[in-house]
């Protein structure tokens, strides 16, 4: 059985009294003891400010061809890295369909990384009768110089 364990270290010193923890967890499958076994890993260069699918929910292993197949749900995890080296470069994560150059379309705003920042977030990439796209995981890059994004998912 495949095994993949997440671990994640914290410290710091920002009060008088330092606080350091630790902690890791296997990645698995959902409602089970098994672990994912399958895993997609890419780098991106985006050279726009346009809001982009990152990773879309028909993409996922274990998710329904089309939006038809009305329900399907597949358990994921998702780690993104904006590997940009300039400091005030940041992606905005979104859960919804990307807009392209117009207007951002979100379903829910997951955060901001910036130059150097990563995320590691579970993922339940959803198919609906009514839309086969509102699960996707889109990014919006705050420049369109090169910046480049890393992500793994994992099923």
């Amino acid at each position: 059985m495949p095994t993949t364990t997440a671990t994640i270290s914290l410290t710091n010193d920002i009060t008088s009294v330092p606080v350091s923890i630790s902690a890791s967890f296997n990645l698995l499958k959902a409602g089970s003891t098994e672990g994912m076994d399958e895993m997609t890993s890419k780098r991106k260069v985006f050279k726009s400010t346009d809001q982009v699918d990152l990773i879309t929910a028909l993409e996922a292993p274990g998710v329904a061809d089309t939006a038809s197949d009305a329900a399907a749900t597949a358990h994921n995890f998702v780690y993104i890295f904006n590997a940009s080296t300039v400091s005030t470069d940041y992606i905005t994560v979104t859960q919804g369909d990307a807009a392209g150059a117009s207007t951002e379309v979100i379903v829910e705003q997951i955060g901001r990384l910036y130059a150097g920042d990563w995320m590691l977030i579970p993922w339940s990439s959803q198919v609906t009768a009514s839309a086969d796209d509102d699960g996707d995981i889109c990014i919006k890059p705050s420049t369109a110089n090169e910046m480049p994004i890393e992500y793994i998912l994992f099923s």
